[in-house]
């Protein structure tokens, strides 16, 4: 007699899986180049908040809504504004109250040398460079984005494609999903169709079929779509994919939003049995809307597989990835949901566990186990993946 689903031992939960993750995606080294990184962001943030006056005007506890107004920075750039306050305080260099609004920020401090900093990174590692370049960008441009002077995508860097493809800190989460689907694939020990929500620069399909090929999997990718909004980043992945992975059954390569009904797109009900996505389905509009959608294109029993930066709650920034990401309105222009999406930005399991509840998900899972992320990686941040199934009808 088979086991129940109650029965069966979750794929995540296989000591294979979690040695992996610890030992060779991410192992001590990687980690500590994590924390670097989030210094050197910290740092960034200490110039910006010298830079759009923020340090002067909040020597002393005040009002923080009531300083953005007096230094007139643009309403696009306030998310940003005020995640450095927030990445300051982090950083024990200030104090934030979220009750009243009111905040103090410590400039007392010097300096430290971003050169050093970075160097030292790069001793450690070459790779990080992308990183590097991103907050830069972000600390060169953020005076004149505040004024309104530069847009979003300005202040973004033209490293953005290098990061996710080959910087630790941005391909992890690709790598750490093609794991997760290699499990769910060897479990049901059969060829699967894939399908990717929000694929960008290839770097997601490219964790996943990368895995497969490693383990002569490839082979049992019946289809695979590749969605994604800009149609620059599906023409190239149209061009590369099926020459990298002849083994692959089928490609689809789709323009589509995941902030629209995907059937518009021609993505029709029950065509995957996983879905996954790479640090994007956070950047959803309305997400009780998509994971709706989400939902209807499984099949019953399939899963979703949600691979990214993982906050240990709404009020816990993440210093690098928070202060490259808030320039841009995809990240901070959606709409919060009370109890279950309270903050933009990336989301904690908690938030996340109950949008998929609501969305009819079950059961949630998440990969590692939130204490043993949280603790692997120092306590306020893990890259995980959460694993969501649609129940069988």
């Amino acid at each position: 007699m088979q086991p129940s689903l109650e029965e069966r031992r979750s794929p995540l939960q296989s000591d294979e899986l979690r040695r992996w993750y610890e030992t060779e995606l991410f192992p001590p080294r990687i980690v500590a180049c994590h924390r670097l990184v989030d210094d050197y962001a910290g740092e960034c943030a200490r110039r910006i908040a010298v830079e759009l006056g923020l340090a002067a005007r909040l020597a002393e506890p005040r009002a923080l809504e009531s300083v953005l107004e007096e230094l007139r920075i643009v309403p696009a750039a306030r998310p940003l504004a005020r995640r450095t306050v927030q990445v300051l305080c982090h950083h024990g260099r200030g104090t934030l109250d979220a009750a009243s609004g009111r905040a103090r920020i410590d400039a007392s401090a010097p300096l430290f040398d971003l050169d050093r900093l970075r160097e030292e990174g790069l001793a450690r590692l070459p790779s990080l460079a992308p990183a590097f370049a991103m907050a830069n960008r972000v600390r060169d441009r953020a005076l004149p984005f505040a004024r309104g002077a530069v847009s979003d995508n300005s202040v973004r860097a033209e490293v953005h494609a290098e990061f996710f493809l080959s910087c630790p800190l941005g391909k992890g989460s690709s790598d750490l999903s093609g794991g997760v689907v290699r499990a769910l694939l060897d479990e049901a020990g059969r060829p699967l169709d894939l399908l990717e929500l929000g694929a960008g620069t290839m770097s997601g399909a490219i964790g996943v079929l990368d895995a497969l090929a490693a383990a002569e999997r490839v082979g049992w990718v019946k289809s695979y779509w590749f969605t994604e909004l800009n149609p620059f980043f599906v023409m190239d992945a149209k061009r590369k994919l099926p020459s990298r992975y002849p083994e692959v059954g089928e490609f689809r390569f789709l323009c589509a939003n995941f902030d629209r009904p995907f059937g518009k797109a021609g993505i029709r009900e029950e065509c995957a049995d996983v879905v996954h996505t790479v640090n994007a389905l956070h950047c959803a509009k309305d997400l009780p809307f998509t994971l709706g959608e989400v939902r209807r294109i499984l099949r019953p029993g399939g899963r979703l597989v949600i691979a990214q930066y993982t906050r240990a709650s709404p009020a816990v920034p993440l210093p690098f990835v928070d202060l490259i990401c808030d320039p841009l309105a995809s990240y901070w222009d959606v709409r919060l949901v009370p109890g279950k999406r309270p903050a933009h930005g990336l989301m904690d399991p908690g938030s996340w566990r109950a949008c998929l509840a609501d969305a009819g998900f079950d059961p949630v899972e998440v990969f590692p186990e939130e204490a043993t992320g949280l603790a692997w990686f120092g306590g306020t941040y893990f890259v995980g993946a959460i694993v969501a199934t649609r129940p069988e009808e």
